[in-house]
């Protein structure tokens, strides 16, 4: 074979901006074929689990808990406040208690340390 045959062969190749552009294009066909990578989908009992973890005092209650307990270190309490003021601690009491284990329940489905699972929920 002759020198002809080696220089078609050499012409024959594409430059790096022909070949660029040809990956390119297949980038964009390929694209468009595949579909977007799927999130994690959370389960029913996740998404349960997340809702009493982020569950908070409705905002009057905790503007009703603050002055009451304002009022408390002052000893400005009547007997009626001291009362609903022991009210609002035990129900945040009762809060503190399914938040932990609503933690610990979604930390085993993740499988992942609770601390880890606290830092992501943003405890």
């Amino acid at each position: 074979m002759g020198h002809a045959f080696y220089y078609s062969l050499l012409c024959d190749i594409p430059d790096s901006t022909t070949i660029s552009r040809q990956i390119n294009r297949c980038r964009t066909a390929f694209g468009m074929l595949v579909e977007p990578p799927q999130q994690h989908t959370m389960s029913a009992e996740e998404t349960q689990l997340l809702e009493a973890i982020g569950h908070r005092l409705p905002e009057d209650d905790r503007v009703r808990l603050n002055i009451l307990r304002d009022r408390c270190e002052f000893g400005e309490l009547t007997e009626t406040e001291h009362q609903e003021l022991i009210r609002y601690e035990d129900l945040l009491e009762e809060q503190r208690v399914k938040r932990l284990e609503a933690l610990i329940q979604l930390a085993k489905i993740r499988n992942i340390d609770l601390m880890q699972l606290n830092q992501q929920v943003g405890a």
